[in-house]
């Protein structure tokens, strides 16, 4: 069995590496208010490596709690930006075409025009389901 010690070791070394390859992570927690109980150590060990090493990751919380961001410890609340997105989507199309609006980059953005070709074929590929789980489970909350 694996401890927390071990995961969060391999967490800093993934970052690390991504660092060194010049890629960028997208961490995604879903039910955010259930990392956001205890001691918080995954988060802020997630957080402070972000922080230490300057990498380039983002920490995406979804939560169907609107004070999620209020049941964090003030040392893992300091290293968010706070940045926070309220929508009620009706369909998972929805969701979908939300989260490509925020997530792909304009070819005018003054990168790469490569990078941004293949970073955006990549993401677009993300969206596509492949198994439906994500789509049952959002059925189940509306």
């Amino acid at each position: 069995m694996v401890s927390s010690d071990d995961n969060t070791e391999f967490m800093i070394d993934m970052l690390r590496e991504c660092v060194l390859a010049h890629k960028t992570i997208i961490f995604v927690l879903e039910e955010f208010d259930l990392f956001a109980q205890g001691k918080q150590r995954l988060l802020y060990s997630l957080l402070d490596a972000m922080q230490s090493l300057t990498s380039q990751a983002v920490v995406i919380g979804v939560s169907c709690r609107l004070d999620a961001d209020k049941l964090l410890e003030k040392r893992v609340k300091s290293r968010f930006s706070h940045r926070k997105l309220l929508f009620v989507p009706s369909s998972l199309d929805n969701i979908q075409r939300l989260g490509e609006h925020l997530l792909l980059l304009a070819k005018d953005s003054g990168l790469p025009a490569k990078y941004i070709t293949d970073y955006n074929s990549r993401l677009t590929v993300s969206f596509v389901p492949h198994d439906l789980s994500l789509y049952y489970a959002y059925k189940i909350c509306i």
